[in-house]
């Protein structure tokens, strides 16, 4: 039986629709699982740094290019 959280918010309902693993997000970006955790459940916005290495992951993780309007519903 799975335990995966579904929170509704952008960036999660990216990552799991894309497979992408918190673990893994984390290994990729350096930003902490912590990190990946809070803004999963939409409790905080991320440094710019935080946000742009969390894109520039994601990128190379779905093999795809992602916006920070699709991650974070905004245009930051």
């Amino acid at each position: 039986m799975s335990m995966a959280s579904r929170y509704d918010t952008p960036f999660d309902s990216w990552l799991r629709a894309n497979e992408i693993k918190p673990l893994c997000l984390s290994r990729k970006s350096g930003v902490s699982r912590q990190t990946i955790s809070r803004l999963r459940r939409g409790a905080g916005r991320g440094t710019p740094r935080t946000r742009r290495d969390l894109i520039t992951a994601c990128n190379v993780l779905a093999c795809q290019s992602v916006t920070a309007e699709e991650l974070f519903g905004d245009g930051e």
